[in-house]
């Protein structure tokens, strides 16, 4: 409005005009025709609440675990994001080929533009456990081997070691080192479970069993299953060879001067696990076996030598005193009906006393 009833109105924007994010000063100017003119504006101000928008999220990524460890490396294409107002700036807590644990990971990703508008997305990156633990230190067989004058003795083997690659697992059995076995075989079952639940279990054998003495001591091998190939004299005859006899047997050095022999005949086919033998308890006199071979009969073969692992006859050590027991026990039990034993080795005379054993599951009377 002018006095002169005349002007122009002019502007720096028209309605309808589109405006940049932000604050625009919007200024309206009047003119008459005399030139005088007023200016009058007003803010139009733009706010930018729209938070951007990801393109390319990836879905849950499910990988297997790199043999050996608890970790997996991943890959995976990266989103983009976009925004009505230009380029946001775009962060994640992970990227591509970053080394994952065994599990669930959440991968998050954020975008934010210049108004502070900010959109979050996030995917799952879960590392698949599949191998199960190892269990190592595990005998075969746990043996404990008693005398008639033993009680069940409590075994105490060490116990096997669990690993997992992930680095945490359990490791429970059905028995443990010190528990009191029955006669007999009993399996020991170890069991390990990791996180993911993968589980390995390992089993081995307790064994108890008896010396069983098969006749040389209490008479039970009579006389006419005791064969020698020679004799010293009526004060050693092949019946003091009996365990725990007041002399011993001594064979005639005379006729028989290389490697005597005594013989057992057990009638019927028995399993033998060793011998004990003894020198001799005649007066003070130092005299004992000190090594020895043994044979055992073959049906349809004969006899044959119990071999070392080249091949060879086995030479096994017996006494160091005329006194201790020497505990030959064999690496394999052996089933026969005769057993010989070839003296080697021997202390001032060659002189013996021993026992033949068994082993079983039954405790001897």
């Amino acid at each position: 409005m002018d006095n002169s009833g005349h002007h122009y109105l002019t502007s720096s924007h028209l309605p309808g005009n589109l405006f940049s994010i932000g604050d625009t000063k919007v200024a309206y100017t009047a003119t008459d025709d005399a030139g005088n003119s007023i200016i009058a504006d007003f803010i139009v101000s733009v706010k930018d609440t729209e938070a951007p928008i990801f393109v390319g999220i990836p879905g849950t990524i499910y990988q297997n675990f790199t043999p050996g460890l608890w970790t997996a490396t991943v890959t995976w294409l990266e989103p983009n994001a976009t925004d009505n107002a230009g380029s946001p700036t775009v962060t994640s807590t992970h990227t591509p080929g970053d080394v994952f644990l065994i599990g669930e990971t959440m991968v998050n990703y954020t975008a934010y533009d210049e108004a502070g508008n900010t959109a979050i997305e996030y995917f799952l990156v879960i590392i698949i456990d599949e191998e199960a633990p190892m269990i190592v230190n595990i005998p075969d067989i746990y043996q404990v081997i008693l005398s008639k004058t033993d009680t069940i003795l409590s075994p105490a083997w060490t116990p096997p070691v669990a690993t997992d690659n992930s680095g945490i697992q359990t490791l429970t059995s059905n028995h443990d080192p010190g528990d009191v076995f029955p006669n007999g075989n009993t399996t020991v079952t170890y069991t390990s479970i990791d996180l993911a639940g993968n589980m390995a279990s390992i089993t081995f054998i307790v064994q108890v069993l008896y010396l069983r003495p098969l006749g040389m001591e209490d008479g039970s091998i009579s006389s006419t299953q005791i064969s020698v190939s020679s004799t010293h004299g009526p004060t050693f005859p092949k019946d003091r060879a009996r365990y725990n006899s007041f002399t011993s047997w001594v064979p005639n050095s005379a006729t028989d001067p290389d490697n005597p022999w005594i013989q057992i005949d057990l009638v019927d086919s028995v399993f033998i696990s060793g011998i004990v033998t003894q020198g001799t308890a005649y007066g003070g006199y130092q005299w004992w076996v000190t090594t020895l071979y043994l044979q055992y009969d073959i049906p349809g073969t004969g006899l044959v030598y119990i071999l070392d692992e080249q091949g060879n006859n086995k030479l096994f050590a017996a006494n160091y005193d005329r006194i201790a027991d020497a505990v030959i026990e064999l690496d394999h039990t052996i089933e026969t009906s005769i057993l010989r034993i070839w003296i080697v080795g021997y202390n001032g005379v060659k002189a013996l006393r021993f026992e033949i054993f068994s082993l079983d599951d039954l405790k001897p009377i």
